[in-house]
């Protein structure tokens, strides 16, 4: 017999998920210490600078792609993380 997976999307996992994410205490990380956890990341920034953490965001939507992570995950972070 065929094993049949289910669509994890349909499942709700990540409604789930994002309210546990939105839950948690907002926490206030410098943006310095984002950078150097993810050097590299600052190579694609305009100029090869990352300032405010608008450009940061501005980056990683161009690095996206790059990284694998789907228009829909980004999505779900973006709300996850709320407005900068």
């Amino acid at each position: 017999m065929r094993e049949r997976f289910s669509d994890p999307w349909r499942s709700g996992w990540h409604r789930r998920a994002n309210r546990h994410v939105r839950s948690l205490p907002k926490r206030e990380l410098p943006l310095g210490i984002v950078l150097d956890a993810c050097p590299s990341i600052r190579d694609l920034g305009r100029r090869g600078e990352i300032r405010p953490w608008r450009d940061f965001l501005a980056t990683v939507e161009l690095a996206r792609p790059m990284l694998g992570i789907s228009p829909r995950a980004w999505q779900d972070a973006r709300e996850a993380l709320g407005e900068l």
